[in-house]
C-alpha cells in the first residue's frame, strides 16, 4: 500500500488535508511534462521583487511597486518580444520561465519573453513585507486598437481611496472601435471584451450576479429601433461563454438601463412607436416641427423583466405625463435638451420623454419601499412611480404641472418638488438618478448626473434633500466639472455613503459622459471633494462608470477572460515553471489547508490564523496578529474559491471573502476541542468536528449523526463531506473511520499498526472512495480511490 513517489502540487491539493509540517513548497514538473500554456510564466526564487522593468520600445503602467499586483503593455499586433529586467528587492534572485532556458541569477535577471495581443505574463514570487506565500504578478499585453487611457491620479496612491474596480468602456470611438472594460485604481483593464464589428456600444456596462458581466451592445438611436438590437448581451466568467440575449419584454429594447433586482429580475426600458396628438408641441432639435413626427411618438415603457424574459410589471409614459412638459427649441417650457425627430423603421418620431435610467427604492422602511424612480432627459425631471397604482407620487425638476396634466387628475395628485438653494438653478438633460440612503432610514436623497446639457453651468453630479412638506429639493452635495464645462449627453454619478449613511460621508464616482472640451472618463472623489482617483480616455467617451468594491469582484476569473476573441479561454495559469520559496519565517506551524476548485492553488492556515496563499488562491484576510482565545486548526474554501472559513479548537469560526458567518461554537462549552471544519458543497453552510465525534452543523450543512459520546480509541482529527453534502466521514488518529448519511463505508486503518498518526481525509469526486494520510505522508486509500504513491520511503 505505500511506495515512493514525488507528489505534484495537483495530487496535493487534491487531498486537502490538515497538515503539521510547517511549510508546502510548490514543486517544478518533471522535464518535458509541463504543458503548453497560454500564458507566459515566470517563477522567482530567493526574495522578493523589488522592481520590474521593460525595456523601450515598451512601457509598463503603471511602475512597478512591490504591492501592486496587475499592470499592462501597449503592444503592436502580433509577436511582441518583451525583454524585462528582474531585480530582488533583499538580495539575489533566480527566474525560470516556460519559454527558455533559465538565466544565471544575480541581483537583476535579464529575461526575453514572446506575447501576442490579450496574453499575459504571469510572474510568481515571494511575498513582500515578510508576508509568508507567494503573490502573482499580471503584465497584459493590450491590443493595438485598445483605447488610450490617461491615469491624471491613481486611486491606490490616494490616502482614503478603498479598493475597488470600475466597470465602464468606451462609447464614443475615433476608430469605431469599442471595450467592455474593468479597470482597477491604476487604470490597468484586469479584463475586457472587444465588441464585434458594427456595434456601437458598449452601454451601461453592470456587474450581474454569478459572475457575469451585461452590456448593451449598441448606443442607439436610443429610441424607437424598432427591433431588440439594442437588447443586452455580455460574458460569463465561470462558464466563459457569452450570455444569453437579454431584452426587454417589450420591444425595441432602450439601451439606456438595465437594473439587476435582488429575486433575479431586472429593470428595463423600451421605446415603442405611438400615437399621440401633437398639435400643441412646440418645435424640436433643428428646428423640427411636431406636425412632421405625424403624430407619432416615441413612447418610454419601463419594465420589470424576470429571467424567462416575461414582464411582470410595466408602467408607460404617455398615459401617464402630459405632453406640456416636454423640452421645445424655443427653452420652453423649460431650458435643456429639446425633443427630437427620429426615423425608426422609416417612421418619424417625436421621441418626447427619452428616459434614460431606472431605480427601485429597495429600502424597507421607506413608505416608498418598492417603488420606481425613472429619468427623463427631455423633461429635466425625475418621477417617483407607484408601484400597486402606476401614479405619478411626485415629480423632481422640470415644469409644474397644469390643469391639463394627467398627474393632476390622479386619484392621489403627484406633487411636484421644486428645486431650491441650487447654485446651479437646476439640472439640465440629466442621467442616472438613483435613491440614495441617509441617517434617516425612512428618507432618502435623489442624486443625479447633471450634464447641465442647454443650460449656463457646469455638467456635475449632485446630490437632492427632498422635503415633501415643504415640495422642495435642495443640494446637499455635489462635486462639479471643475472648467465649469457642461457634458453634451450620457454619464453617472455613483454615490457612497458610509455605514451611517451620513451625507457625503463617503467617495463619489462620476462619469462624465460625451464631454464638451474635456477628457471624458470618470473621477473619484472623498466626502471633501478631493479627488481620490481619476481616469480618463484620451479621445473616447463613456456611458457609465460603476465602482464595484473589490471584496465583490473574482478578480483572478477577470484576469483569466481577459480579452477574450470568441475561441477557447485560457485555463487558469498553472504552477510556476520553478520553485518559489515564499521567503518567510513562519510564526506559527501550519495546520491547515484548502484548495482552490481548479487546483492550481491553495492556502495554508497557521495555528495563529495567518493565511498563506499559493498558484491562484486569492488572499482575502487572517486572524494573524489578532488576539485569540484558542489556536485555529483548520480551514474549509468555498465553492467558488473566492472566500474561506478558519476555525479554532474553541469551536470559534472566521470567515473571509465570500464565505459567510453560519455561526460558531465558540463560547459554547464543549467536552473536547474541535479538531476541523468541513464546508457544503453549495457553501451555504459547514460542520465542524471535535476531537470526541461530536459534529455541529451551521447554516445549510445537515445533521446526520456523530461519534459523540461513543468510546473512541483515539481522537478524532478531521472530517470531509460527501458530493452532495448529504453525509460524512470522521477519520481518528489510529485511522478509524466511522460514516454519516449517504457516505459510504469503505475500510479503515483501525486495529491497523501505523508508523505514525493519521491526520487527514479526503474523498474521491465521486464520494465512492477515499485516502487517509499519516502524518509521515503515508496513504491508505479505500473503495474507488486509487493510490498514486506516498511520500514514505521503503
Amino acid at each position: 500500500m505505500r511506495g515512493q513517489i514525488r507528489w505534484s502540487v495537483k495530487f496535493c491539493v487534491l487531498l486537502g488535508f490538515s497538515l503539521t509540517a510547517a511549510t508546502m513548497v510548490p514543486m517544478p514538473l518533471p522535464a518535458g511534462a509541463a504543458p503548453a500554456s497560454p500564458y507566459a510564466l515566470v517563477a522567482v526564487d530567493g526574495a522578493p521583487l523589488g522592481g520590474v522593468a521593460v525595456a523601450a520600445p515598451y512601457t509598463l503602467n503603471p511602475a512597478f511597486s512591490p504591492a501592486t499586483t496587475d499592470y499592462y503593455v501597449a503592444c503592436h499586433a502580433g509577436s511582441n518580444e518583451l525583454s524585462l529586467t528582474l531585480t530582488g528587492s533583499e538580495g539575489p534572485i533566480s527566474v525560470s520561465t516556460n519559454q527558455a532556458a533559465s538565466p544565471a541569477p544575480g541581483a537583476s535577471v535579464n529575461i526575453s519573453l514572446e506575447v501576442a495581443p490579450n496574453q499575459a505574463i504571469v510572474l510568481y514570487a515571494p511575498s513582500p513585507g515578510g508576508v509568508a506565500g507567494t503573490t502573482q504578478y499580471w503584465v497584459r499585453c493590450i491590443p493595438p486598437d485598445f483605447p488610450a487611457l490617461q491615469v491624471n491620479q491613481a486611486g491606490p496612491a490616494s490616502p482614503g481611496w478603498t479598493p475597488g474596480y470600475y466597470y465602464t468602456g468606451n462609447l464614443a470611438t475615433a476608430n469605431g472601435v469599442h471595450y467592455a472594460m474593468v479597470l482597477d485604481g491604476n487604470g490597468v483593464p484586469v479584463w475586457y471584451q472587444k465588441l464585434p464589428t458594427g456595434d456601437t456600444g458598449p452601454s451601461n456596462v453592470e456587474p450581474l450576479s454569478n459572475d457575469t458581466i451585461a452590456w448593451s451592445p449598441n448606443a442607439g438611436p436610443g429610441f424607437g429601433a424598432g427591433d431588440n438590437i439594442s437588447a443586452y448581451t455580455g460574458f460569463d466568467l465561470s462558464t466563459q461563454t457569452t450570455i444569453a440575449s437579454l431584452p426587454a419584454a417589450v420591444t425595441p429594447t432602450d439601451p439606456h438601463e438595465l437594473t439587476p433586482l435582488p429575486n433575479g429580475d431586472r429593470m428595463m426600458i423600451s421605446t415603442p412607436l405611438m400615437t399621440k396628438d401633437l398639435t400643441t408641441l412646440g418645435n424640436g432639435v433643428g428646428g423640427a416641427s411636431s406636425s412632421e413626427a405625424n403624430n407619432t411618438v416615441v413612447d418610454c415603457v419601463v419594465q420589470e423583466v424576470n429571467p424567462s424574459n416575461q414582464a411582470v410589471w410595466t408602467w408607460d409614459a404617455q398615459t401617464h405625463i402630459g405632453l406640456d412638459e416636454t423640452n421645445t427649441l424655443s427653452g420652453l417650457p423649460f431650458a435643456g435638451p429639446a425633443w427630437g425627430l427620429g426615423q425608426p423603421d422609416g417612421v418619424p418620431a417625436a421621441d418626447i420623454y427619452h428616459c434614460n435610467s431606472v431605480a427601485v427604492d429597495e429600502d424597507s422602511s421607506s413608505p416608498y419601499f418598492g417603488d420606481v424612480l425613472v429619468s427623463m432627459r427631455h423633461l429635466n425631471a425625475v418621477f417617483l412611480i407607484d408601484r400597486t397604482t402606476g401614479n405619478v407620487v411626485w415629480k423632481l425638476g422640470g415644469t409644474a404641472f397644469t390643469s391639463h396634466d394627467p398627474e393632476t387628475t390622479q386619484d392621489v395628485p403627484a406633487q411636484r418638488l421644486a428645486i431650491t438653494g441650487d447654485s446651479e438653478t437646476q439640472f439640465c438633460g440629466q442621467h442616472d438618478a438613483r435613491l440614495v440612503p441617509t441617517p434617516n432610514p425612512a428618507v432618502e436623497d435623489v442624486s443625479v448626473y447633471d450634464d447641465h446639457t442647454n443650460c449656463g453651468g457646469a455638467a456635475r453630479g449632485v446630490e437632492y434633500a427632498l422635503d415633501l412638506g415643504a415640495g422642495t429639493a435642495t443640494p446637499d452635495w455635489q462635486y462639479a466639472q471643475p472648467d465649469g464645462l457642461a457634458a453634451a449627453a450620457t454619464g453617472s454619478f455613483r454615490r457612497t455613503p458610509d455605514g451611517a449613511n451620513d451625507i457625503g460621508s463617503g467617495s463619489s464616482v462620476i462619469g462624465w459622459g460625451f464631454s464638451v472640451g474635456f477628457p471624458s472618463g470618470f473621477t473619484e472623489v472623498d466626502s471633501s471633494g478631493h479627488v481620490l482617483c481619476d481616469i480618463r480616455f484620451a479621445v473616447d467617451g463613456l456611458y457609465r462608470a460603476i465602482k464595484v468594491d473589490a471584496s465583490q469582484v473574482n478578480l483572478q476569473l477577470l484576469r483569466q477572460t481577459a480579452g477574450w476573441t470568441g475561441t477557447t479561454i485560457p485555463p487558469p495559469p498553472s504552477s510556476p515553471p520553478g520553485p518559489v520559496s515564499g521567503g518567510t519565517t513562519l510564526n506559527n506551524a501550519v495546520l491547515g489547508m484548502a484548495a482552490t476548485p481548479d487546483g492550481w492553488g491553495y492556502w495554508q492556515v497557521a495555528s495563529d490564523g495567518g493565511v498563506f496563499s499559493y498558484g491562484d488562491a486569492g488572499f482575502y484576510g487572517s486572524a494573524g496578529g489578532a488576539p485569540l482565545n484558542k489556536p485555529v486548526v483548520g480551514m474549509a474554501a468555498t465553492p467558488d474559491g473566492g472566500g474561506y472559513w478558519l476555525v479554532a479548537s474553541d469551536g470559534g469560526v472566521f470567515s473571509y471573502g465570500d464565505a459567510a458567518f453560519y455561526g460558531s461554537a465558540g463560547g459554547a462549552p464543549l467536552n473536547k476541542p474541535v479538531a476541523d471544519i468541513a464546508a457544503t458543497p453549495d457553501g451555504g453552510g459547514y460542520w465542524l468536528v471535535a476531537a470526541d465525534g461530536g459534529v455541529f452543523s451551521y447554516g445549510d450543512a445537515q445533521f446526520s449523526g456523530s461519534a459523540g459520546g461513543a468510546p473512541l480509541n483515539k481522537p478524532v482529527v478531521d472530517i470531509a463531506a460527501t458530493p452532495d453534502g448529504g453525509g460524512y466521514w470522521l477519520v481518528a488518529s489510529d485511522g478509524g473511520v466511522f460514516s454519516y448519511g449517504d457516505a459510504g463505508y469503505y475500510g479503515s486503518a483501525g486495529g491497523t499498526r501505523l508508523n505514525k498518526p493519521v491526520v487527514g481525509l479526503a474523498a474521491t469526486p465521486d464520494g465512492g472512495g477515499y485516502w487517509l494520510v499519516a502524518s509521515d505522508g503515508g496513504i491508505f486509500n479505500y473503495g474507488g480511490a486509487d493510490f498514486y504513491g506516498s511520500a514514505v520511503a521503503g
